[in-house]
């Protein structure tokens, strides 16, 4: 049962899927933000010990960890969607189960969001091992971002993101086939949504073998496909890949990434 106590702001947002190797530590960065957050894990019908692990800390933390359990395995979208509609904040944050968050993550992006009277706010990251350990790899952000501008290449971090959870209802998450993330920022730039960034590594971002956009060559064919769904005229689409190519080749200098 979805927790009701209104006096926290945030949740966490986490699709969970065979992560029993690493969602100790993300739930953990959760319950050690300096503001107090919720949790809603929904186990995306893990063949591990991921929804067991999850429902220890429900039952150790039942006010703040809620824990969902599809029973057939529905994609990360469905499931974000899913623990989106549990969550009873004003404002929700995604969270992917083999990452975890600076204990300041919340509070800072909470008082940023103060500050711009931006609608979402994304940060920077630092890139880890499988292991944990840091590859001392920072992906900076920058301030603030554009539809135009976002169109060259995907700077928002899905792990980083805070928003109102009004607007993740309006702006569900679809297509896992593509970048389903890419998408909802792009939407809501253009219907006049506006961001905000934290240039700061509040984000630990794990690299992964697994990631869907590991593979360089299949992320590109994605991100092509997120420009035509947009409706991107060809010649457009084409230029801004140009860009996107570009920017990933500098982002990922010297540093192997997941996402």
């Amino acid at each position: 049962m979805c927790d009701r106590n209104k006096m926290i702001q945030v949740t966490a947002i986490t699709a969970a899927y065979n992560a029993a190797s690493y969602i100790e530590n993300c739930i953990q960065s959760v319950l050690a933000q300096t503001v107090p957050c919720r949790m809603v894990i929904v186990d995306d019908a893990s063949r591990d010990d991921t929804y067991a692990i999850a429902m220890r800390y429900a039952e150790e933390y039942p006010d703040r960890i809620t824990v969902l359990k599809n029973e057939q395995n529905a994609g990360a979208a469905a499931s974000r969607n899913r623990a989106v509609a549990c969550a009873t904040t004003p404002y929700v944050a995604i969270l992917d189960a083999d990452d975890w968050w600076q204990e300041d993550k919340t509070e800072r992006q909470l008082k940023r969001l103060a500050e711009t009277k931006a609608d979402a706010c994304y940060a920077g990251r630092e890139l880890m091992h499988a292991d944990g350990i840091s590859t001392t790899k920072i992906v900076q952000v920058p301030e603030t971002v554009t539809y135009h501008g976002l169109l060259k290449g995907n700077v928002i971090p899905c792990s980083s993101v805070l928003m109102r959870r009004e607007d993740a209802l309006q702006y569900p998450m679809t297509h896992d086939e593509l970048h389903e993330d890419y998408i909802v920022w792009l939407s809501m730039l253009r219907d006049g949504k506006t961001f905000a960034g934290v240039n700061e590594p509040l984000l630990k971002s794990r690299l992964g073998e697994t990631g869907k956009s590991r593979k360089k060559g299949k992320s590109a064919r994605m991100t092509y496909g997120v420009y035509r769904y947009m409706g991107i005229p060809v010649w457009k689409a084409v230029y801004y890949f140009c860009c996107y190519a570009a920017a990933g080749c500098k982002k990922y200098a010297g540093a192997r990434g997941k996402k």
